[in-house]
C-alpha cells in the first residue's frame, strides 16, 4: 500500500489475529506464510471496507 497508516493499522490487525489464533496454528506452512496471509487479509478487509464508504456525507444541520 501506498498509505503507510493504512499498512500500520493493517499490521497491527495481522499481530492480532496472529495473537487470537496462535493456538489454531497447526505448522502445516511457515509462519511467515501464516503471519503474510493474516496481513494480506487484514489489508484487503480494510480496503473493503473504504470502498463501501461513501465519498461525501452531509451533516444533519446542513439538510435544513
Amino acid at each position: 500500500t501506498r498509505d503507510a497508516g493504512a499498512a500500520e493499522d493493517a499490521l497491527q490487525e495481522a499481530f492480532a489475529a496472529a495473537w487470537q489464533g496462535a493456538s489454531g496454528f497447526r505448522g502445516e506452512a511457515s509462519g511467515r506464510s501464516w503471519l503474510y496471509t493474516l496481513a494480506r487479509n487484514a489489508l484487503s478487509r480494510r480496503y473493503r471496507r473504504m470502498e463501501n464508504r461513501p465519498d461525501h456525507v452531509e451533516t444533519v444541520d446542513s439538510l435544513e
